[in-house]
């Protein structure tokens, strides 16, 4: 039997070993290189940082930009300089004037429809008149009436109004104009509450 060669350790080891396993492991974590912490601080206030981020600010410091950019304010660095964050490409500005344009376009359409109802007295829908043509010349080939808005007005189901509605053969008949495209969902569950409630017929024209 061979005894641990190290200094105050008489541990019995194996034939052909020279220490025991306790002291191999230290003397291999004594010898094995220490890799170098970089200790990282906040560029604000200067704490030291637990934790690596893009922003090189400490939790606190990170919260405080949060809030000043929620409520739109300008942010006052710990240091006193401004912190304006980042600047907006010349693409995001060109989208933020096609959205004010978007916007201001919507505003006079809504302007110009308030305006009709209280001339009018009344908030009817618009309708196309090319798609009432286009209802009529369906009626005749296939030996439908439908009331429609040049014709008696649109016909009102559940807060809809239907391109047309033949009441005594219980047809409804839409035209589908190319912008239905892009509210296919919204179309599909309107047709169903309106076929439920009327148990009818469901005729869709699309534009070509």
């Amino acid at each position: 039997m061979n005894v641990c060669i190290e200094e105050n350790c008489n541990s019995i080891i194996s034939s052909g070993a020279r220490r025991c396993m306790s002291c191999a492991t230290t003397i291999r974590n004594l010898n094995r290189p220490r890799k170098i912490k970089t200790i990282l601080y906040c560029s604000e206030c200067n704490s030291k940082l637990y934790f690596r981020n893009k922003s090189g600010l400490c939790r606190s410091c990170s919260s405080i930009v949060r809030a000043n950019t929620a409520t739109g304010k300008a942010i006052l660095s710990r240091n006193g300089k401004l912190n304006l964050g980042r600047k907006h490409t010349e693409i995001a500005k060109e989208n933020f004037k096609i959205g004010a344009n978007k916007q201001s376009t919507r505003l006079k359409k809504r302007e110009a429809r308030i305006k009709e109802i209280k001339e009018k007295g009344i908030a009817l829908p618009n309708y196309n008149p090319n798609a009432c043509k286009i209802i009529d010349e369906y009626g005749k080939k296939y030996d439908y009436s439908f009331q429609h808005a040049m014709r008696g007005g649109e016909f009102k189901v559940l807060g809809y109004f239907v391109d047309g509605y033949d009441k005594d053969k219980n047809v409804v008949i839409e035209y589908y104009e190319q912008h239905h495209r892009n509210q296919t969902k919204r179309d599909i569950k309107r047709q169903k509450a309106i076929t439920d409630h009327l148990n009818c017929k469901f005729i869709i024209i699309e534009e070509d």
